[in-house]
């Protein structure tokens, strides 16, 4: 008994102390004077319990098991079984490690089911988040949509006025039914066609973005010899470059072939494509509008030595009413809606925008239209 590593007692049936080991000794803290052969089991026992601190009975046990933690913080599992001559044994074995084991484990169990419950409210909380974001954005979208709506259809309503400003102050300007007198007047009435002229333009192509949006701009698609856009576009965009002091060169391949266009929409594009490359490029610069049939598709191209777009800009700059912030860009008032709407309406097409430029370098937008149009592109789409 005195090699176990457990410590053991025993009792006779008189309740008498028979032996102990140095092991049950040890554990309680006793006197050997305490332990002498023949003391009584309940001053031994009154003696032994001034070390415990605390006792359980360990779930689903049998008749005479507990565990105590003693003072120094070791815990002893603890079986008495009485003898075939009715005395009493007790046995008992260091549980320390499995305790602190389990203490551990309880410790962790409850750190990960407080982590669950806290997952559990965030994961309620995300999804609160998520069904007022998709209120709010049904609401956004909502929003958007009556007010694409509501612009698609101002179109009568915004041009009729601007119509007849436009109008009467041309009369005016050539003073078609005699002289105005002083020749302020005249010039006044020139500011105001110009004016007018420049609110027209910009109402198109809000109306023309919004339509687009709306999905309520269709393509009157036709046979369109580029040739023809590209010499109506450079017509109307000369004044300007000869006032900006600019050189503008039309580079065309020979013998372009006809393409399935909107020749509006395709003129417009060019107008706006040419209008941006003469609004940033510095006086003494060059414009140049190229053309050429590859691969199938015409690609149209405008360079222009100007001003060019940062790297960082260049994924913003086609976007509705974006405009780059620069000393150049202040100068000059618009929507923002120039490239956009180009690249919206090439799609329309069928075809691809691309935007290529180096700050102080220039910039090139190039231009790819298939042959066959809107009705090619989405044939080519179907047989993906």
């Amino acid at each position: 008994m005195e090699s176990a590593s457990e410590a053991f007692v025993l009792w006779d049936s008189k309740g008498r102390l028979v032996m102990a080991n140095s092991r049950y000794r040890d554990f309680f803290a006793l006197e050997p004077r305490v332990l002498k052969p023949g003391a009584s089991h309940g001053s031994v026992e009154r003696i032994a319990r001034l070390s415990v601190v605390r006792e359980e009975t360990p779930p689903d046990s049998g008749r005479g098991v507990r565990e105590v933690e003693l003072a120094d913080g070791r815990w002893l599992h603890l079986t008495q079984r009485r003898t075939a001559d009715r005395g009493l044994v007790v046995v008992g074995a260091d549980i320390t490690s499995v305790k602190r084991e389990g203490e551990v484990r309880r410790r962790n169990e409850e750190a990960l089911q407080a982590l669950v419950v806290k997952l559990e409210a965030r994961e309620a909380e995300l999804a609160e988040v998520a069904r007022k974001y998709q209120q709010e954005k049904a609401k956004a979208e909502l929003a958007s949509k009556a007010k694409t709506d509501f612009l698609a259809n101002m179109s009568h309503e915004l041009r009729t006025p601007l119509n007849a400003i436009n109008g009467f102050s041309e009369i005016m300007v050539g003073e078609l039914f005699g002289s105005l007198g002083d020749r302020r007047y005249k010039e006044y009435a020139g500011d105001i066609l110009q004016s007018g002229q420049h609110l027209l333009a910009l109402i198109n192509d809000i109306l023309d973005m919004s339509k687009i949006e709306a999905g309520k701009l269709s393509l009157r698609l036709e046979p369109v010899h580029v040739e023809d856009a590209v010499e109506d576009a450079v017509r109307l965009i000369r004044g300007r470059v000869e006032a900006a002091q600019l050189t503008l060169t039309v580079e065309l391949q020979p013998d372009m072939p006809e393409i399935e266009a909107d020749y509006r929409a395709l003129k417009q594009v060019l107008l706006n494509l040419l209008s941006n490359a003469v609004k940033f490029t510095p006086a003494g610069g060059r414009v140049t509008l190229g053309g050429a049939f590859d691969h199938g598709a015409v690609r149209l191209t405008v360079r222009d030595t100007g001003v060019g777009i940062a790297p960082h800009d260049l994924d913003r700059i086609a976007r509705p009413f974006e405009q780059v912030e620069s000393e150049q860009a202040k100068t000059h008032q618009g929507t923002g809606l120039g490239l956009s709407l180009s690249k919206s309406l090439v799609k329309l097409h069928g075809g691809d925008l691309q935007i290529a430029s180096e700050p102080g370098a220039g910039t090139t937008v190039t231009v790819t239209l298939p042959l066959g149009g809107a009705a090619s592109a989405a044939g080519e789409a179907a047989a993906a």
